[in-house]
């Protein structure tokens, strides 16, 4: 049995998937390895194969102060980057995660040498998890680039100022919440 989630909690928890729940209330640092290493655990063709990758830090992060909105969009930026290079992408043999603090900026890099397969129906700049880095890169005051590496590759790269002051409602936009149905009485 499972236990039920009251709205005050919901605020602070980030569901990966329906097998593994995130307390955001951990530090970023923990809850970006998690969401990097569960995301590739995932059969995604892109994944196949990959052989080699940089070692994971995100140490740069660690006197980051995220509200846990902020850590929200921060992990579904890593996963929508990491699915969109398991999805999109063939023969990507090296995949590295870059997070870097220079002077007054912190910068989130994912990074794979595979060939893009993109076709009118899967155009990256119009997934669902790009509009949302590019909501998420509004409200972290930063930027938001996907850079292509000749010969072959991506970039994928989420900066921001390393004095982020909070935004409340920063989820509202993103949610997709059913509306509740308006009937018009007159209309009988």
């Amino acid at each position: 049995m499972t236990t039920p989630i009251f709205p005050a909690q919901a605020k602070s928890i980030f569901y990966l998937d329906s097998h593994l729940v995130l307390n955001l209330e951990a530090p970023v640092t923990a809850l970006l390895s998690q969401v990097y290493a569960h995301t590739l655990a995932r059969q995604l063709p892109g994944f196949r194969a990959l052989q080699t990758g940089s070692k994971l830090n995100f140490k740069s992060l660690r006197n980051c102060h995220l509200t846990s909105e902020q850590k929200r969009g921060l992990c579904h930026f890593l996963q929508a980057a990491l699915c969109n290079v398991g999805k999109h992408s063939i023969y990507a043999s090296r995949l590295d995660v870059v997070c870097t603090k220079q002077a007054s900026q912190h910068s989130l890099q994912i990074i794979d040498n595979g060939i893009r397969i993109t076709g009118p129906a899967q155009s990256i700049t119009s997934s669902q998890g790009t509009r949302q880095a590019r909501i998420l890169s509004r409200h972290l005051q930063g930027k938001l680039r996907q850079i292509a590496i000749l010969p072959q590759g991506t970039v994928y790269e989420l900066s921001w100022p390393a004095s982020v002051k909070p935004h409340n409602g920063f989820w509202q936009f993103i949610q997709q919440r059913p509306q509740p149905l308006q009937f018009n009485r007159l209309a009988r």
